[in-house]
């Protein structure tokens, strides 16, 4: 099996055709661009694959064109379906100077470290993938866990091995 990230979310249905609105995860994102096929995770859990007909920007996320989704009503039961792309085709994406260029894939921050200004606040060992905002569930030492917000704005570094917050407003109470 290949090794696939999720990289967005069906939000809602566009026209009568089959279209779909999509969401990247990340704003700026273009996961979805050059993609030729990708996996749904319907809500039930049940996967399918399906080849992109057509990827455009639309405001905050893409209209895609999938094949063999052709009505409304087919489109609409895949509303709520996570996207996932393989690792391997967003590497490519990456190596030919796209702007996803640079940076960790959410999934790679499981098992970083995560320090504050005042010193170490634990393990990263859970992504919550939100509709706003992405977060990490985030182990102490003592083995009691908290929400990290990632924002920019809450970041001073990051990498897959390291987590380096600004603020300690990104912790979650």
């Amino acid at each position: 099996m290949a090794d696939l990230l999720e990289v967005a979310r069906v939000v809602s249905v566009h026209g009568l055709r089959g279209v779909l609105k999509v969401l990247p995860h990340w704003p700026g994102s273009t996961a979805l661009s050059g993609a030729t096929t990708l996996e749904l995770v319907l809500t039930n859990g049940q996967r399918l694959q399906h080849r992109v007909e057509s990827c455009t920007g639309s405001g905050k996320g893409f209209l895609l064109k999938l094949e063999g989704v052709d009505t409304r009503e087919a489109a609409e039961a895949l509303r709520g379906a996570r996207i996932e792309v393989e690792r391997a085709a967003l590497e490519a994406q990456r190596a030919q100077g796209g702007p996803e260029q640079s940076g960790p894939y959410l999934v790679d921050l499981i098992g970083a470290s995560v320090e504050t200004p005042s010193g170490l606040l634990g393990r990263a060992v859970e992504v919550v993938v939100n509709p706003t905002v992405d977060s990490l569930i985030v182990e102490r030492p003592d083995g009691s866990c908290v929400e990290v917000v990632l924002r920019p704005e809450y970041l001073e570094s990051i990498d897959a091995t390291r987590i380096v917050l600004a603020t300690e407003d990104a912790i979650l109470a």
